[in-house]
């Protein structure tokens, strides 16, 4: 009894761990997929453009690190602060 009831307690925690992956690879395969593609199309179009923008990635790729870091959210009250100074009301999107 006490095996299966270890059994019981594996499979559910498998059905937990399932859960919370099984929908994030997917997404997270499908944006790097998305990337190199779109990356790909864009040496095709236009690549003196982008190998301009090329040595740039890391550096956008810092910023998107620093801001998930911080939290977006002192840099959206700020934003939002700066474009009501100038006159302009935000629309936020929910």
């Amino acid at each position: 009894m006490c095996v299966l009831n270890r059994r019981s307690v594996y499979f559910r925690d498998i059905d937990t761990l399932e859960q919370g992956i099984g929908t994030k690879l997917g997404m997270c395969l499908q944006w790097i997929t998305c990337f190199v593609v779109c990356y790909i199309f864009c040496f095709i179009r236009g690549w003196k453009l982008t190998l301009v923008i090329l040595p740039a990635m890391p550096v956008i790729a810092g910023l998107i690190g620093a801001l998930r870091w911080v939290g977006i959210e002192p840099v959206i009250a700020g934003l939002t602060g700066a474009l009501r100074c100038v006159g302009i009301e935000p629309v936020m999107l929910a």
